[in-house]
């Protein structure tokens, strides 16, 4: 028998509804500029762990601070926007990785964190292999022995993406063809999986146009959305690349890699779908 109950949301995803609490007396509007700005100082007090972790409280500080004025952020606490409550997730993913050392408990918790992210944005689905592999390359012993620890953490994973689909159903179910031929520039809109009435037929020439226009708008100063939005975030990633260098210690080199990571899957995102300065 068909559905029929009322339609889940375009983007049904899970921080969607973490509002919902403060907007039963806020309202939805200030729920969600409340719920942002709280999501913005939990995102610095993570940064700040981060940091203290890295046993550098002075850069701990500065890296928080440096976090709550950047204009990006700044201006998502005043939207409502889902994405300054991704921010949080995102963060503490990185300090879990950072903690876990060897422990098959300290991977589970990453595994736990990176399929929250998955239920808050699909494109976070290749993180779902952070855990098992993490757990299998986090010592120098025969692998084997930890193998049957990363099949347990991929069973999670798999269970997060599952329970995701089942959880959170679509509102209109898009394909990956779909998927990549929305957002190109001058050719379909963003939305064009959920509103189009005229469908676009995907192929590999749109793949170029979004990469030519995702690397003119994160890297050519052309705007002041540029200036002030992409600029910071470009600065802050090749500084954190810095810290792959061999002279750096195993655990800087850990967060270095963990910062290359989140750059790939921003490229990715800018590929595979848009370059928008709130992806960041």
């Amino acid at each position: 028998k068909p559905y029929e109950g009322p339609r889940p949301f375009v983007h049904n995803i899970l921080n969607v509804y973490l509002p919902a609490p403060l907007a039963m007396v806020l309202g939805s509007y200030a729920a969600w500029i409340a719920m942002n700005i709280l999501a913005g100082l939990l995102t610095a007090f993570l940064i700040f762990r981060i940091g203290i972790g890295l046993g550098r409280r002075r850069t701990a500080l500065l890296a928080a601070a440096t976090y709550l004025l950047l204009p990006l952020v700044v201006w998502q606490s005043a939207q409502a926007l889902a994405e300054a409550t991704i921010a949080p997730l995102v963060a503490l993913t990185f300090l879990l990785a950072l903690r876990a050392s060897r422990s098959l408990s300290g991977w589970l918790f990453v595994s736990i964190a990176t399929g929250l992210l998955v239920l808050c944005r699909a494109t976070f689905l290749p993180l779902l292999a952070l855990g098992p592999i993490g757990y299998l390359l986090s010592s120098a012993g025969p692998k084997l022995r930890r193998l049957p620890g990363a099949t347990l953490l991929s069973v999670v994973s798999f269970a997060f993406w599952f329970g995701g689909r089942v959880l959170l159903p679509q509102n209109v179910p898009c394909t990956i063809p779909q998927f990549l031929a929305a957002a190109v520039p001058g050719v379909s809109s963003n939305m064009a999986c959920y509103f189009s009435l005229d469908p676009v037929h995907f192929d590999f020439t749109m793949l170029l146009i979004k990469v030519r226009h995702a690397l003119a708008q994160q890297f050519l100063p052309t705007s002041a959305v540029s200036l002030l939005f992409f600029w910071p975030y470009n600065v802050l990633a090749l500084v954190s690349l810095t810290l792959l260098r061999p002279s750096a210690s195993a655990q800087l080199q850990r967060a270095g890699l963990g910062a290359l990571i989140a750059i790939a899957l921003l490229g990715a995102t800018m590929v595979a779908f848009q370059c928008q300065a709130r992806y960041l």
